[in-house]
């Protein structure tokens, strides 16, 4: 039994602020949580991968984040030099009833290794407060063949990091 009705059509709609790709099972989120940073080093902690085959464009719409008591800076770069990948997190469809799953390859902390980091894309600080959290809206779009990587660099060692990226997924357009 599909949960969109015969009126309903993802990939001829928008985002708006009720969410709409949310009500049309077209949403997604992986939480990436408790990434100890043991040292002051730049970390990959998300990599969503957009397959070049892929009929869809990821919408990078919101990402929260925070780190307990210290400081640190998440950066954004776009097609990093990817390594190797492990284990392709399962991210969570934001209409649990409907069985839309994601056309992207998402990986969390761990499950990739890259070699260079890509085009910067934006950065933001999180201020030095016990778990104060931080949302980021600023709207990136990854069209097939495109990758979006998440680092984290803690300013003093032993911090600990948690995140959440969502995203919803529209029939790619020719850019």
């Amino acid at each position: 039994m599909s949960v969109n009705n015969n009126g309903q059509n993802a990939d001829k709609s928008i985002l708006d602020q009720f969410n709409k790709q949310t009500y049309l099972g077209n949403a997604f989120a992986v939480p990436v949580l408790g990434v100890s940073l043991s040292n002051t080093n730049e970390t990959g902690v998300f990599l969503l991968e957009n397959p070049s085959t892929s009929s869809k464009a990821a919408f990078v719409n919101l990402r929260r984040y925070s780190s307990s008591a210290e400081q640190v800076l998440v950066k954004a770069y776009f097609n990093p030099t990817v390594s190797t990948t492990g284990t392709a997190a399962t991210p969570v469809n934001l209409r649990p009833a409907s069985t839309t799953t994601s056309s992207v390859n998402s990986y969390a902390n761990g499950q990739f290794t890259t070699s260079a980091n890509g085009t910067a894309a934006d950065g933001i600080g999180i201020p030095a407060d016990y778990y104060v959290t931080v949302d980021n809206s600023l709207l990136f779009i990854i069209d097939p063949g495109t990758t979006l990587l998440f680092t984290v660099t803690a300013l003093v060692s032993t911090t600990v990091f948690n995140g959440n990226f969502s995203w919803y997924e529209l029939g790619a357009p020719n850019p």
